[in-house]
């Protein structure tokens, strides 16, 4: 699909930074899935999704995003049974940190766009 957005959007201010679409999509998944995937396609999709999600939480960990943000999603994952164990965060570690070596020109614009904000600490 695709929407077109506007400078002052919700989705452009609010959604992306905040990356609410993330959170949102397990829900519609869990609801929607089951009566257009198999069960084998549903469980796929959602590990894919999680793989993808719990990166983007260790790399928001890491670039020292706002606790609000990491509470959000991790919340809204806990909700529904799936907040990320030990052996996730490890693999979404090292997804990072491979995917860095790979690309570090990435790697430096998310560093410089997490450390250049003014943020609260996580603890």
């Amino acid at each position: 699909s695709f929407s077109r957005t506007h400078a002052d959007s919700i989705t452009s201010t609010v959604a992306e930074r905040r990356k609410t679409l993330f959170a949102e999509w397990l829900p519609m998944l869990h609801r929607y899935g089951p009566a257009v995937l198999s069960a084998e396609d549903l469980r796929r999709i959602q590990d894919q999704f999680l793989r993808r999600y719990y990166r983007l939480l260790v790399r928001s960990f890491l670039t020292r995003r706002d606790r609000a943000f990491m509470d959000y999603h991790l919340s809204g994952l806990r909700k529904m049974g799936l907040a990320p164990g030990v052996r996730d965060v490890g693999f979404a570690l090292g997804a990072e940190a491979a995917a860095s070596v790979a690309n570090p020109g990435k790697l430096y614009r998310h560093l410089a766009a997490g450390f250049g904000q003014r943020q609260r600490p996580l603890a």
